[in-house]
This record gives structure tokens, sequence and C-alpha cells, in this order.
């Protein structure tokens, strides 16, 4: 499904040399996103071209025999074996131009000057023709209702279809910006929408200005649909002025394919909806087309690049809004270029024409199957905070397959694109990996044709194990003095733990204090009730959100405080010295009197120790 004037320079320039014989298929390298199938000529002839391709992979398109220039409508079934369509009577030569999923092919017979309907059986009769000049047929839908172009007495162009029940003109579009004054069709959908386009002619007319000075503009091509017995323009990206044409409708009518002049660069183009879309081209002096379009949105088509004066032509193709150069999605034996892509099929197959130093040779591309993976991600990928991330599905076949790598909060999207990894592994730091906690990320593998796999984990990061290191394996202190416990909270990562440790003793809390680069410093109190005791208090740092929990024990001794060494009463307490002191002055005070009391319970009290032992004067 194609434009019929575009492929009329291809034809007429197969022949002048021998074509050396080439296989029927070649299995695809490694780095091949698809397999050729080079198209057999049949006997007596040695060129061959690929001109549409139906959803069954029939082919149809022509053959040529170089030294007499003879050329024949030729069908391939599924890409085998080749098949001459006659013509009936002494009409000889032609080339088939689309077929439908049941075989039926239309074209043309005796270079064009008539037009031809082949039905399943390969037999081919007449097209009706028109008030003047040939009839060409321009597509078949599935149905097999043609659609073709004809001519008026006037020599004006005329669509038409052919139905079971006759022919039925098809009317003239109808523009806002002018008059058609004929149209031209390319191409039909199996819901019958037919698409190409009018010639517009348009008047430019300011009703304040003098009848005198009313002009008409230059008739511009303007691109044309037809649809339930109506005709109506489509938008042009390049505006009103400006050429377009509609090559190509998908089979569900849906979205058709072709070319508009903007800025004065022939660009592809894609209609969704009555919208037009401008697909990209190369960076250059480059121009394109669409010549034809399935129903998953994948177009192909031509793209031009003028090189000294020259205009060099290669094979394109658009999925969405990505260009793939046909050449480079193909590994060709040397000095072959394919430089045609002139129709696509829903699974992807691409009919179309390879340059060869012996001549030009009809091929159908076929993808390769999606990747395969012999071992998928799992549900979840766990790494230990402070590791890098690796994650590498494993593939048994297109080790050299296209990855494209992506992250989400969810399966269901949206996806953020990891632009950075294209290679079949995901290599992510440390600190990366923690910035993908918690999310998706997806792998897509690519075999450059569409096929594609997809496999998706979650990535989790847990935490690390941390450690205590005390600064001594025990801590003494005196009654009533506080106990230093120091150390350092150790764990991997980028940084240190962070947050609470705490000291508790018989579930009481003694102290707590905050990590400072991984150091804690705690200040604790111990009440003994006897001369001297050891006490295991109960380190706990409580973990951060990287990190985990730790705990710890800690020795700590607290010694008794000493009195005076002639104090035999003493129990190594301020509290207790004193308390003797009270007992002894009661005692003179029964035996010697409440003088003698006084003047030696002030030197008691001289002598009296505090709590620290130290004298008090």
């Amino acid at each position: 499904m194609k434009l019929v004037s575009m492929l009329t320079p291809v034809v007429l320039a197969l022949g002048g040399v021998s074509v050396a014989a080439v296989p029927v298929s070649a299995a695809p390298p490694p780095d091949s996103a698809y397999q050729v199938t080079y198209l057999d000529a049949p006997s007596g002839f040695d060129s061959t071209f690929a001109v549409s391709i139906g959803e069954a992979g029939v082919v149809v398109g022509g053959a040529v025999a170089t030294s007499t220039r003879d050329r024949a409508a030729v069908r391939w079934g599924d890409a085998t074996a080749p098949e001459v369509l006659l013509v009936e009577g002494s009409h000889r030569g032609g080339v088939a131009l689309d077929a439908n999923a049941r075989g039926v092919a239309v074209g043309t017979a005796d270079g064009g000057a008539v037009g031809v309907v082949w039905d399943e059986s390969g037999a081919g009769a007449l097209l009706p023709r028109l008030e003047a000049g040939p009839s060409t047929p321009a597509g078949v839908s599935d149905a097999g209702v043609v659609v073709a172009n004809g001519f008026l007495q006037s020599w004006r162009k005329q669509p038409f279809l052919v139905t079971h029940d006759g022919i039925e003109r098809l009317p003239l579009p109808h523009s806002a910006h002018g008059q058609a004054v004929e149209a031209e069709v390319s191409d039909i959908a199996d819901d019958d929408t037919v698409v190409g386009w009018a010639e517009i002619e348009h008047d430019d007319h300011d009703d304040a200005a003098p009848a005198a000075q009313t002009f008409h503009a230059e008739p511009v091509l303007q691109a044309s649909l037809w649809r339930h017995g109506e005709a109506t323009t489509l938008e042009s990206p390049g505006g009103i002025e400006s050429d377009s044409i509609a090559n190509a409708v998908n089979p569900s009518g849906a979205s058709i394919g072709g070319m508009a002049v903007v800025d004065g660069v022939e660009c592809p183009v894609l209609w969704d909806s009555g919208k037009p879309r401008v697909l990209p081209l190369p960076e250059g002096r480059f121009s394109g087309w669409v010549t034809a379009v399935n129903d998953t949105g994948l177009a192909v088509g031509s793209i031009v690049e003028t090189v000294a004066a020259r205009n060099v032509e290669s094979a394109a193709l658009w999925r969405g809004s990505e260009l793939v150069r046909l050449d480079d999605a193909v590994v060709l034996p040397e000095g072959h270029r394919m430089i045609a892509a002139n129709d696509v099929n829903s699974r992807g197959q691409v009919a179309g024409v390879v340059a060869t130093p012996e001549g030009e040779r009809g091929v159908v591309l076929t993808p390769r199957p999606a990747p395969r993976l012999t071992q998928p991600l799992s549900d979840e990928t766990r790494i230990v905070y402070g590791d890098p991330l690796a994650v590498r599905p494993v593939m048994s076949d297109h080790e050299s397959a296209q990855v494209l790598w992506e992250a989400g909060d969810d399966l269901a999207g949206p996806w953020v694109a990891l632009k950075e990894h294209t290679a079949a592994a995901l290599e992510v730091t440390a600190a990366g990996a923690v910035a993908l906690d918690g999310q998706w990320v997806r792998a897509t593998f690519s075999n450059g044709a569409g096929q594609v796999t997809t496999n998706a984990t979650r990535v989790r990061v847990d935490p690390a194990a941390t450690a205590f290191r005390l600064d001594t394996e025990s801590v003494s202190t005196k009654r009533g003095s506080p106990a230093v416990i120091e150390g350092v909270v150790s764990g991997r990562g980028l940084a240190g733990p962070t947050g609470l440790v705490t000291a508790t003793h018989d579930g009481a809390v003694l102290a707590e204090g905050n990590l400072v680069d991984g150091r804690f410093t705690l200040r604790v109190v111990l009440d003994s009730s006897s001369a001297s005791r050891d006490y295991d208090v109960d380190l706990h740092y409580a973990g951060d959100q990287h990190h985990q929990p730790a705990h710890a024990h800690q020795r700590i001794t607290v010694d008794a405080a000493h009195t005076h060494p002639g104090n035999a009463k003493s129990t190594g307490t301020g509290e207790h010295l004193a308390a003797t002191g009270a007992d002894a002055r009661m005692l003179i005070i029964l035996v010697f009197g409440a003088g003698a009391a006084v003047m030696i319970g002030a030197v008691l009290r001289r002598r009296a120790r505090t709590p620290g032992g130290e004298e008090v004067s």
C-alpha cells in the first residue's frame, strides 16, 4: 500500500546488467534486527522488486529481464516461490501493486496502459475504464473492493471504486480554501476508507478591492480522505499554500501516512484522527515520505539526502518518534544497500528493494523474535546499604540487543529513563542505589525491529550491620561520681551511623546521647549501697534508616570512699562518719559533762571527711 507514482523510477531503474543468483534467505547475523529474504526471480527474469506485503506474508511486485527489458507481475506466496501473474489477451508484462488477505492482486500491464485485477488463481482481468485514458488501480480491500484512478473526457483525473455492483465514482474533496479541480487516490483500508490527494485552486480575493485586483494562487496538492461517501481534505502541517499528499492508510483506517512540504522541505507525515504529525528526519539536507503504515503505528518509507546536487535514497522506518535507517537494522552482503521500503504488515514485515552491484532485488525483512531471557530478574533485588547495585538478566540470544533501563514507583508507571545505562547489565553506584531504594527497575530489550521483552525487579536496600567498639573493657569510679563510657558505633555505608545510644541497668535508663561522627560519650551515675560493686550496664544503639540496631555491655566498678585511718568506726562514707561523731559526743556528755563534750566535738568535726574522702577543716 504505497504511492504508485513514487514507484515508477524504481521499476524503470531495473535492468541493464544481469543479476547473480542470490539465496532465497540468509540466517541473520547476531546483530541483525531482521531476517532478510531475497525474492527469487521467475525463469527468464533476473531482477525483482517488492511493492506490497499482506498480513499473511504474501508479497506482490514485479520482475525484469535485464537483457530484453521484459517485465512481469509476480506474486510470492509467503515470500517463497515466484508466481508470474498472467494477463488476458495480448497484453504483456506488468507490475502488481497491491494484494489483499485472500491473495487478490491489482496492478498494471503494457507499461501502465491498462489496469489489471488478478484472482487467487493468478488469472488476470482488465480493469474497466472511465471516459478517457487508462485506469490504474491503487489498492484492493479484503472485501475485494478496488480503488483506482481514471480520466474524464476533459482529461481531469477521476478516482473511482470497483465493487461487486459496478463502478462508483468518488466525489472531489471539499476544501474551505478553494475549489478541488481533480483528485487522485493511493490506498484503501479494509473498512473502505480511501486516501489520496486533490488539486486545489485557491481564490484569494479581497472583498474591499476592485474586481480587477482579484488574483489566483498557484494550485496546491492537498492530502484527502474519502469515508462513507464523503470526501474531505486533511490539515497540512505546512499551511494551506503548501503541498501535502496521503500515500497510505493502515488496514483499520485510523492512521494515514504521506508527505507534506514544511518550510520548503518534503517531510514524512502521519495523520492520526485527522491531526498531522511530522516525523523526524536526519540532520542535514534531507527530505522524506511515508509509503505505508500498519495497525501498530509502524511506518515505513524513504529518506533522501542531497549530496553535491545528487539525491541518495535510503529505506526508513519510523516507530513513534524514532527514526530507524533500515540499512542500520540489517546486515547485508558486501555492496548491498536497502534503498526502498514500500510496505509493512501488522507482523512488522517490510517489503522493499535492495541495490546490489549486479542490480536491484526485492526483499522481505522479517523481525527477529523478541529477545528471550533464560534467567529473568527476581521480583526483588536486595543489597546492603553501602554496596553498589548490579542487575543482570541473562539472555539466551540477542546479546547485542538494545536495552532501555527505566525506574518507577509502580509497575504501572510512570517510568523515568536511566539514560546512561544501555548495556545488558545495570550497574549503579552505592549512592545511586540508595536513590532507587523501593523503586521498580525495568529493562526493555529490543531487537531493533520493534520486538521487545520487558523484565522488572524492585530494588531493596537493606540496613547495614553495626557494632559497638568501646574505648575500654571496664570503667572504674567512686560511689556517687559519674562513670564516663566512651566508644564508637561502626557500620558500613556512605556515612557513619547516626542516632541515639542509651545506657540502662535493670530496665532503668541511666543516660543517653546522640552519635557525633560515629562516637558517643555517656555519663552514668550509679548509687551503691555497699563498700564496692560491679555493674553490667546495657548499651543500646537504636539504628537509623540505613543501619541496624546494636547492643553491647560495659562493666562499671564502683569503689567505696575511704575514711581517715585513725577512725576505727569509719564505714567509708561521710554520712557514717558524721553519725560516729554524734555517738562520741553523747558518750562524752554522759561521762565528763557538757563542757568537755563541746571541746572534743569541735575536734571531731574538724577531722570529719566529706563523701569524697577529703577532710573538712
